[in-house]
């Protein structure tokens, strides 16, 4: 999260335009103002673009859902932009070899002139994710996902931003945990781990209900309230001055506001761009949180495992 708000980083884009620094963005009809507003809007759309296939990772979240018996389409998340690639799983078996399905494959799947080879096929289509065949029992399945919404809020200061249920904290539309989607019955847990609830998640932990497992790092996003830890939120765009955007490099988006003030005042901005340009590549390449497809042995190929059966495993190239 940016570690000044969308007033500061428009008021510093201001001056160094040399413009005069609006008093307030939200709520204002100033000439700056506005062009500012869009300005961010831009600046952000340009960073979520542009940034590679795997993604800047703080604008990384996961999907975490179950698979239904008899249902075999499943909602998006709302603030879903591109899958990361390589990131899908189901109760932790790679999912990668069985999807996204092309349209004709799909068909083909449909009208039983292939099958999948593996337990589930799946593919986007209309906002939402496909499974064939439909599930006959609940798996739980875990996908990273490029997220569209740009701002983050501390939802303890967003009370208004919560639902509450069974003692827990849940984003409330049109927001979304920072961490990523949550679309889990409770059921899924009863009949999954006896003993364990809602409320006896602890943060930072696999601890659920007493009992320690992996799964249960998916599963720990929605917080206690009493638990004092941030819950923090994604908004898709900033409505307040003092509403923080998702990059904690927030230079850049200083540098990208100023071009796009300068232009959209008629002024010069080639090397405003420029700057912007270069600090851009910059953010991405400095950004060791992100994912990276780094082939060991420095043969220059790359190589997948894929799983399968109950457990073998083959290496594909």
């Amino acid at each position: 999260m940016a570690s000044r708000t969308v007033l500061e980083l428009a008021q510093e884009a201001a001056e160094r335009a040399g413009a005069a620094p609006p008093s307030a963005l939200y709520g204002s009809n100033d000439r700056i103002a506005r062009r500012l507003r869009t300005g961010i809007k831009d600046v952000m759309r340009d960073l979520m673009r542009r940034s590679p296939r795997k993604g800047h990772s703080e604008l990384v979240s996961k999907w975490t859902f179950t698979l239904n018996p008899g249902q075999f389409a499943y909602p998006l998340p709302p603030d879903y932009r591109a899958m990361v690639p390589d990131t899908e799983q189901r109760d932790r078996w790679p999912m990668g070899l069985i999807g996204p399905a092309s349209a004709v494959t799909w068909a083909r799947w449909l009208s039983g002139v292939i099958v999948p080879a593996t337990p589930y096929g799946w593919r986007i289509y209309n906002g939402e994710l496909y499974m064939q065949p439909t599930p006959e029992h609940s798996e739980l399945v875990v996908i990273e996902y490029l997220t569209r919404f740009m701002v983050v809020k501390n939802a303890k200061n967003t009370q208004d931003a919560l639902v509450w249920s069974d003692d827990l904290n849940f984003a409330a539309a049109p927001f979304v945990p920072r961490d990523g989607e949550i679309s889990i019955s409770e059921d899924y847990f009863t009949a999954n781990y006896p003993g364990g609830a809602w409320g006896e998640a602890v943060w930072g932990t696999s601890t659920w209900g007493g009992a320690t497992d992996e799964v249960y790092e998916d599963e720990i996003r929605q917080l206690p309230d009493q638990s004092g830890v941030r819950f923090d939120i994604r908004a898709v765009h900033p409505t307040a001055d003092t509403d923080r955007l998702a990059i904690t490099d927030d230079h850049v988006i200083s540098l990208g506001l100023t071009y796009r003030l300068r232009k959209g005042l008629g002024l010069s901005y080639t090397d405003e761009m420029n700057e912007y340009t270069e600090e851009r590549s910059v953010v991405f390449a400095d950004d060791h949180g992100g994912a990276r497809d780094i082939p060991l042995g420095g043969s220059g190929e790359h190589y997948d495992v894929a799983f399968i059966g109950d457990g073998g495993k083959v290496v594909i190239s």
